[in-house]
């Protein structure tokens, strides 16, 4: 049996030996998540948007752009202001496609985490929202994710009982659209 210091153990496992209640450190009360996911959709988007401007930009000029001019980049394609937080991406008309690709990927990242910088759940939902939005609004398809496996996602997100109603909104009217279209079956 290895036994270490005390003051060498991670403070985490020292919090679950020391919780009389028993409680999970990873459970989080259905309040929680509801006030979490609150925060993180008024959280900034804190992507370099120059940086991701740069590496699009390279992309963007293909055969037939003129020289010296610039095609729009996801970033600024949307009435030159994008999005602020997480929460105006998805509710925004014309999210910038690349923005969604990255807030996917931050929240496919953070739940597989061990440190979560947000719980599990509510990465989950960031994950199949920004999916959803691109699907809804550029009609592009930014998952490997089979349809089945899709709508059992958004599914799963629509019977979370902590949703925020005008996430749970774009849920219910992106699940609808998507089966009306044959985008999902």
């Amino acid at each position: 049996m290895d036994r270490q210091p005390m003051y060498q153990t991670h403070p985490r496992s020292l919090a679950a030996l020391l919780d009389v209640g028993g409680r999970d450190p990873n459970f989080w009360l259905p309040e929680e998540l509801k006030d979490v996911l609150r925060h993180q959709l008024q959280a900034p988007l804190l992507f370099d948007l120059k940086t991701v401007d740069r590496e699009i930009r390279a992309a963007a000029h293909g055969p037939g752009s003129r020289p010296g001019r610039e095609r729009p980049t996801p970033a600024r394609a949307t009435e030159d202001v994008p999005p602020a937080s997480f929460g105006d991406l998805l509710q925004h008309p014309r999210p910038p496609l690349e923005l969604l690709r990255l807030t996917k990927e931050f929240a496919k990242a953070s739940d597989s985490r061990s440190d979560n910088p947000l719980p599990p759940e509510v990465a989950t939902v960031l994950y199949y929202a920004a999916i959803l939005v691109a699907l809804m609004r550029h009609g592009r398809r930014i998952t490997a994710l089979s349809d089945e496996q899709l709508l059992g996602g958004l599914d799963w997100v629509l019977q979370q009982p902590w949703l925020d109603g005008r996430t749970r909104d774009l849920f219910a009217a992106g699940r609808a659209d998507l089966e009306s279209a044959g985008q999902c079956r």
